[in-house]
């Protein structure tokens, strides 16, 4: 739609015994490529990419009164799945590196995790993570407003049930000083 230079952007990716939909908001200013005046046109073609550190995203197709639809192609970064590997966690299937690249796994993102005491966290706990959300900056300011080091269940939870470090931090200077990950998740 465009609204505040921000589409709503939905992939569908079928394979054999599979089928994924994934629908977020993003930046135009994300979309390589994109011509903004597509958005208002009757009709209009479109060929962009969204390129991510794990792979690129191609989009070709066509938008009209500001509906987009069209096939997409994604090619797999070879250095990302190097490194990956390098760090030891693992090799990654096709499947693994689409969802890295969709959710914006980085290495950056993987580095950090373990920076903060999370270990090798798996490429799923790391996807998981950012589906919900879940960056660097925001695992930091949990661990600040007193929650220690939640782990990645936790950290999922929290976001789900829409309990920010704000929230924790109003609840303590309310008094509400020793409430663990499950009490606010409950509350």
């Amino acid at each position: 739609r465009g609204k505040d230079g921000r589409v709503q952007l939905s992939i569908r990716r079928v394979a054999p015994g599979m089928s994924w939909t994934s629908t977020f908001p993003i930046d135009v200013s994300e979309l390589t490529g994109f011509d903004i005046r597509a958005l208002t046109a009757e009709r209009a073609p479109v060929d962009f990419e969204l390129r991510r550190e794990a792979g690129v995203f191609h989009f070709q197709g066509t938008f009209e009164n500001g509906q987009g639809h069209g096939p997409f192609a994604f090619t797999p970064s070879r250095e990302f799945i190097a490194s990956v590997e390098r760090e030891g966690l693992g090799d990654l299937d096709e499947n693994d590196v689409y969802g890295c690249a969709l959710n914006d796994v980085t290495i950056e993102f993987l580095h950090g995790l373990r920076q903060l005491g999370y270990g090798k966290v798996s490429i799923s706990d790391a996807q998981r993570l950012r589906i919900h959300g879940i960056g660097l900056d925001g695992i930091r300011a949990y661990h600040a407003a007193g929650l220690g080091e939640p782990t990645v269940d936790e950290l999922t939870r929290l976001s789900i049930h829409g309990v920010t470090p704000q929230r924790v931090r109003d609840l303590r200077a309310l008094g509400y000083t020793d409430l663990d990950v499950d009490q606010h998740v409950r509350m």
